[in-house]
């Protein structure tokens, strides 16, 4: 947060803009952001993390005269194929040494806090049932606090990302944010006992084929429409 915060100051100071401006220049500072090295990735720039790309620097705008090559279509595609052979080889490694990398962070940042007189770290695993907290601005010195719960703590893997994005949310948020996708889940591990408890905790037995409730969220949807709440 304080690395992004200086990415706006310094951008609006430097072209002279309104605080009030900052969401004009939100996609150069997700730009620039995207470019720089991470402390949490372990020095590596978030773009090279996901996708393998060389960040870009201030120097690429210099152009730097060479040689022309001529080479035929056949050594061409077999470069290629060296190369991206090699990139995904490098990826894997640098995937491992980034992951080690925020382990080891994550975990110092958590020794240290623990060390402090007032600070309890909280305690839980995959599974456990807590409580979350809600804070909600109602004046510029005041927040309302609201807990909720029991919520269920659950180790996602997102589609489409890293192991390294895996994260930890509570099942009502995802089956809030995500309803379709959910009770597809649990419907297909309703052989789990701690799948069966967390439906029941969240009153979505109906996936697991029992009675369905006199909700909207809870009919049961057949395959045309449940195919097209997917891609909604």
């Amino acid at each position: 947060m304080k690395t992004t915060l200086k990415a706006f100051c310094a951008l609006l100071s430097e072209w002279l803009m309104q605080p009030d401006q900052w969401r004009l220049i939100v996609p150069v500072v997700m730009l620039v952001l995207n470019q720089s090295p991470s402390d949490t990735l372990g020095g590596v720039a978030p773009i090279i993390a996901m996708t393998g790309i060389r960040a870009m620097s201030p120097l690429d705008r210099i152009p730097i005269p060479a040689a022309t090559k001529v080479t035929t279509l056949h050594d061409l595609l077999s470069w290629r194929n060296d190369d991206m052979a090699a990139m995904a080889t490098a990826l894997d490694k640098m995937h491992a040494t980034v992951l080690d990398a925020a382990t080891r962070k994550r975990k110092k940042n958590r020794e240290r806090r623990s060390k402090k007189k007032v600070a309890e770290m909280a305690q839980f695993d995959v599974g456990d049932f807590v409580l979350y907290i809600d804070v909600w601005p109602i004046s510029h010195s005041k927040l309302s606090v609201t807990w909720r719960g029991p919520a269920q703590v659950v180790c996602v893997r997102w589609r489409g990302l890293q192991a390294i994005e895996d994260s930890w949310e509570p099942a009502a948020n995802l089956l809030e944010d995500i309803p379709t996708e959910f009770k597809r889940y649990v419907r297909s591990n309703k052989a789990d006992p701690q799948i069966k408890a967390m439906a029941a905790a969240l009153n979505v037995t109906q996936s697991l084929g029992g009675i369905v409730a006199n909700l909207p969220f809870a009919e049961p949807l057949n395959p045309s429409q449940e195919g097209i709440q997917v891609f909604d």
